[in-house]
């Protein structure tokens, strides 16, 4: 159950469950922080998946980064998906969605470079489901995998041996014809 609080620096504040999703204080401020703290991870990527929408704040910030294009918040709440993209609708590239649409909204990001972000106060909603949809997105699951190499062209020569449900690695993917540099550069991508 979603509860709206506001933080003593006058934001608009979520409390779910009794866990706040964002700083008390000023979530803004701490939103600058989670963003300045995971800069390294969206460096250079074109867009950025994030896993918890949280208030939205982190992803505000993340939308106005200049080199991002796009930035996807995603969410097993759906109350806060809502409460999240009432309060962002005005930003261009921001959307925020159900985790269960993941492949709908996550296709045309996954044909560019992009970064899989944790935002840890939504986690503890589904731990394991948002674990699942982390693996997914970064393709070391199967699904996740088949998922991306049928719509990444650059990847249309992997092949998976190991079909098992554990996690996909890199000794996992077998390159088929094609010219393998390219091929591997394209796959450190996606794993960096």
């Amino acid at each position: 159950m979603l509860e709206e609080l506001h933080a003593k620096s006058g934001h608009r504040i979520l409390r779910c469950d009794g866990r706040l999703l964002a700083s008390r204080e000023d979530p803004v401020r701490e939103a600058a922080r989670w963003v300045s703290n995971h800069r390294k991870r969206f460096s250079g990527r074109s867009s950025v998946i994030v896993l918890g929408v949280g208030c939205g704040y982190h992803l505000e910030l993340l939308a106005k980064e200049p080199t991002i294009k796009k930035v996807i918040g995603l969410d097993y709440d759906s109350s806060a998906v809502e409460w999240v993209a009432t309060r962002t609708e005005n930003i261009e590239n921001l959307k925020v969605s159900q985790i269960n649409t993941v492949p709908e909204v996550v296709k045309d990001v996954v044909v560019d470079s992009y970064s899989v972000l944790r935002y840890f106060p939504s986690l503890f909603v589904n731990p394991a489901g948002y674990e699942r949809s982390y693996r997914f997105l970064l393709g070391r699951s199967l699904e996740g995998a088949e998922f991306i190499f049928s719509l990444r062209k650059e990847f249309s020569q992997l092949q998976i041996r190991n079909k098992s449900e554990g996690p996909i690695s890199i000794h996992d993917v077998q390159l088929g014809s094609g010219e393998a540099s390219s091929l591997w550069r394209a796959l450190g991508e996606l794993v960096s």
